[in-house]
Formats: C-alpha cells, sequence, structure tokens
C-alpha cells in the first residue's frame, strides 16, 4: 500500500532537515510523468519507448540519490499517483495547476519555502521541455543574448519552452539559488542552457 504524498507545506521542518543533510541541494521534478496523463497526439508523445526510458531515468535517480530531497510539481489531483510510481521517502509535493508549472498556492509561498530551508542549488528535470529553434527566436526577440540579460537570465535560456522553462525563470529570477538543468530529466527534448557568443 502507498503512503499519501507528503506535501511540501504539511511538511516544511522534514524539508528543511533534508536540505541540510544534502547542503543546500534540491531536485525539481515538474510534472515528471505528464504524458502518461495528459496523452497529446504529437509524434514525440506517442513514443511510448522514449517515455518509458524517461520514466525509468526519472526513477533511477529518486533510488540512487536518497539523501537529496525531491520536490515535485505536480497538476491539483495528480500528486498520488505520482507518488505511487516515484515511491521516493525524500519526495515533497506542491501542487500546480493543470498543464502550468505555477503552484496553486503561488511562486511567492515557494520561493520564501526553499530560501527558508536553505536551498542553495536547484537540480531541474520534468515534462514537458522543448527546444525552440534559434531562428524563431531571433524573430521574436531580436538579439537572444540581450533578451536574456534584460530578463537576468543566463544567456541561452529562452531557448527552452514548456512547464520546465517556466519553472526554470520563476526559480532563476528568485535570485536565492543556482539552478541546473539535467538534460537526462528533461521530456521530450534535451535542451542544453548553452552559452551563446
Amino acid at each position: 500500500m502507498t503512503t499519501a504524498p507528503k506535501m511540501l507545506h504539511e511538511a516544511k521542518e522534514e524539508f528543511t532537515e533534508a536540505v541540510k543533510r544534502s547542503k543546500g541541494k534540491v531536485v525539481v521534478l515538474v510534472h515528471p510523468f505528464y504524458l502518461d496523463y495528459s496523452p497529446s497526439d504529437e509524434s514525440w508523445a506517442q513514443n511510448a519507448e522514449q517515455r518509458q526510458r524517461h520514466r525509468e531515468i526519472v526513477l533511477k535517480l529518486a533510488k540512487a540519490h536518497p539523501r537529496v530531497p525531491i520536490v515535485v510539481l505536480e497538476e491539483e489531483g495528480k500528486a498520488q499517483q505520482t507518488h505511487a510510481v516515484l515511491s521516493a521517502p525524500n519526495s515533497f509535493y506542491v501542487n500546480t495547476y493543470e498543464s502550468n508549472p505555477n503552484p496553486v498556492s503561488g511562486w511567492k509561498k515557494l520561493h520564501r519555502a526553499f530560501e527558508n530551508s536553505g536551498v542553495k542549488t536547484v537540480l531541474l528535470g520534468g515534462q514537458l521541455a522543448h527546444k525552440e529553434h534559434l531562428s524563431f527566436l531571433t524573430s521574436l526577440y531580436g538579439d537572444i543574448k540581450a533578451h536574456d540579460a534584460k530578463l537576468n537570465r543566463p544567456p541561452g535560456s529562452s531557448i527552452v519552452r514548456g512547464c520546465v522553462a517556466g519553472a526554470y525563470n520563476e526559480i532563476i529570477e528568485a535570485k536565492y539559488a543556482k539552478v541546473r538543468l539535467l538534460p537526462n530529466l528533461l521530456f521530450p527534448d534535451k535542451p542544453e542552457f548553452k552559452r551563446l557568443k
């Protein structure tokens, strides 16, 4: 029998202790099994083999790093389902809106919880992560490097789209932690934040 997921707002002390043990490091997974719950007719979403490989990588991470807390941003009402699959005792859940990385309780509350708990490094992965073509973004924003600098983001960060990018931008703009994408935990694309010259 699966235990109920620990909601971050109900387990702040336990989360703070876990962050201390991990020396300020947390993994944040944004809708890690989104396509399992929200089928899409996109060709990449139909590839069950790729989705299964992604699932295995996520589960391997959860088991390989039991000392690092995992914060799962999951759609409201799907935390139990995700927790049953992830089954990581070091996981903490935050409800988000449907098809949206925004916490129901708001980003400010999540940022405060992270900052008050001593989070210094966020390792980020999940679904969905899309890589936009540079030519498309240049047509929208002009000089991408200048656009990202204006928004105080690493050069090239505008190249990534989807819920993962939304969470990345929110956390990076709060300025309390370093944020790093984990390419193996991104789906369907594996965009890299390459420094634009």
